[in-house]
């Protein structure tokens, strides 16, 4: 599988990653370190059940931080959401969007403390601090 990279808003609990609304197999927890396969089916946007072809749905991911926390600004409670890089493989666009729809993602240990320590869910260990 070629992996490449790109990023995905994240909930923090209890210092672990989360998907923001959706479950993955029945939790919202996401393993790190694991490829994640997408529960993959046919979905379309809101009002065009039957009126367009749709789409098989996948991982959200966006192919810039910067557009990750430009999309981070529309939510108006951000305190447990963080931007994190994700590696993603099989990618596709999502019709009319800047959003690739991924088959898998996987959530690097240390791009997640990463992302914790950019938002500060994370103390410093450095004294001076």
């Amino acid at each position: 599988m070629i992996w490449t990279e790109g990023y995905r808003l994240l909930r923090v609990k209890n210092g672990k990653p989360h998907t923001l609304f959706h479950a993955h197999h029945g939790s919202r927890e996401l393993t790190q370190d694991k490829p994640l396969r997408a529960v993959e089916r046919q979905v379309w946007n809101p009002g065009k059940k039957g009126k367009s072809p749709g789409f098989i749905s996948g991982w959200h991911v966006l192919p810039t931080k910067k557009q990750c926390v430009e999309y981070l600004e529309r939510f108006t409670r951000k305190d447990d959401i963080v931007v994190c890089r994700v590696m993603l493989a099989i990618p596709r666009y999502k019709p009319r969007s800047k959003v690739f729809l991924a088959r898998y993602i996987k959530v690097d240990s240390l791009d997640w403390g990463t992302a914790l320590q950019e938002y500060g869910h994370v103390r410093s260990t450095d004294p001076d601090r």
